[in-house]
């Protein structure tokens, strides 16, 4: 009797054990009918407080229905703590004494995911940001296209302190530069990476706004879409290449910015920085960066300045990668055609001659090399075949790169938490086999009882 009753329990917990679900609640907790199984503390990415920062601040109305360049998601991690009775965000050092840990691997668009790092909230320092641990995805700041792409990602976050836990998001949304619409002779912002579209009854100029002074205006088509993408940041190779210059970089990146018509691009001179280091006099020195870091020197055809405004302007139809240098740079070819500036006076601007017409050899970054993939029907092809990146994010100051996913629509990040296998590594937590092995002894126990 005592042997049957043994055998009965067995097979009672064995088929108890396999009642425990793949997928539980957002709390951690595995409901199995009348009993509920959890450790004492759970982790999870609670997807409902998630926040998402552009251009440095916090978007407070945001519709996720698409991710802007230069955008940086924080998922926050929660912890639930069942003998405290406390949910809430988790601290940096539970993170670390917890050995939580977050895996991603990103299955389209990996290319357009800088990085994907566990961080601290009031570290970043970023305003309305609430203290916390966050999985933090930062998007590519640069995306040479005139529509969107997608992305597609998964994060895993496991614990293995206690015993295993995960918990899983998945992330789709649209990807692309933000939106304007010219309807008009006007002044339109793209002091981040901008796309524009032409209403199609408008044909005429526009101009765009890059801030501190930096303008361009020339004329737009019908339903014409262009990408402008300005920054300022300077090319390393070539300051290395002129280490006594005083260089400005103005960088236009991508390869949808020609125009219809030869435009003026505006940009104001500091002459406290270019200026004659003999005389004082006011003087600049302008060239365009080509391939290989070859510089241009732009002559009096492509560019003038104006000394009573204290602005160069460049006459060009596509915009490129420009720099301003207080002294003559000997290895830049010259254009061919008028040395002289039409300036207010002589020494306002020089032009550098062509006193070497040897192509540099110092690698960097031109236009060609450095602009962001375009993205058309044959990049778009190369995005579904490029392989899964994966990673592993394990230090909170210790960033780790990956990708992430998207597509039109609201911004879905769906989170479960389970005890199964984990995608990445393999690991089984103990709960399912553990009822395998009680089902096999329950039936050899009870076919053993029955012989007897």
């Amino acid at each position: 009797m005592a042997k049957k009753f043994a055998t009965i329990l067995l097979a009672f917990v064995a088929v108890l054990g396999l009642c425990v679900p793949a997928y539980a609640t957002a709390g951690g907790f595995f409901e199995t009918g009348g009993y509920t199984l959890t450790d004492p503390v759970s982790y999870i990415f609670e997807t409902d407080e998630a926040v998402l920062v552009y251009n440095g601040q916090v978007d407070t109305s945001p519709d996720y229905t698409e991710i802007w360049t230069g955008s940086v998601l924080y998922v926050p991690i929660y912890m639930d703590n069942v003998d405290a009775g406390t949910y809430g965000i988790a601290t940096a050092k539970k993170i670390k004494d917890d050995k939580v840990d977050v895996q991603y691997k990103a299955t389209v668009g990996a290319r357009y995911v800088k990085n994907v790092s566990v961080v601290d909230g009031k570290k970043d320092k970023i305003k309305n940001l609430p203290a916390g641990v966050y999985a933090k995805i930062e998007f590519a700041d640069s995306y040479d296209a005139t529509s969107y792409t997608s992305i597609q990602m998964m994060l895993v976050l496991s614990v293995n302190n206690v015993s295993y836990q995960e918990s899983r998001v998945m992330l789709e949304c649209d990807f692309s530069n933000r939106l304007e619409f010219i309807g008009e002779n006007s002044v339109y912002g793209a002091m981040v990476p901008t796309r524009f579209k032409v209403e199609q009854w408008y044909d005429g100029e526009a101009t765009f706004d890059m801030g501190k002074g930096v303008k361009y205006t020339a004329r737009v088509k019908k339903s014409a879409r262009y990408t402008i993408d300005f920054t300022r940041e300077p090319d390393y190779d070539i300051e290395y290449m002129y280490p006594d210059a005083k260089l400005q970089f103005y960088n236009f990146r991508g390869n949808n910015d020609t125009f219809e018509s030869v435009g003026k691009l505006v940009i104001p001179v500091d002459t406290n920085v270019f200026k004659d280091p003999d005389s004082g006099q006011p003087r600049v020195y302008a060239y365009e960066v080509l391939a290989s870091n070859q510089l241009k020197a732009l002559g009096s055809e492509s560019a003038s300045y104006d000394s009573r405004k204290k602005e160069l302007t460049i006459n060009t139809k596509t915009l490129n990668h420009y720099v301003l240098s207080n002294v003559k740079l000997k290895q830049a070819v010259e254009e061919e055609q008028d040395s002289t500036f039409q300036s207010g006076y002589a020494s306002d601007v020089q032009e550098a001659s062509s006193e070497a017409a040897a192509q540099s050899t110092a690698s960097g970054n031109a236009r060609a090399a450095s602009a962001a993939p375009q993205q058309t029907a044959q990049s778009q092809a190369a995005d579904a075949a490029d392989a899964p990146s994966t990673g592993n994010v394990t230090d909170l100051d210790s960033p780790n790169t990956g990708g992430s996913m998207i597509r039109n629509g609201v911004l879905m990040i769906n989170a479960d938490n389970r005890r199964g296998e984990n995608p990445f590594t393999g690991a089984v937590s103990p709960a399912p086999s553990m009822a395998v092995l009680g089902l096999v002894a329950g039936a050899a126990l009870w076919t053993w009882a029955r012989r007897k």
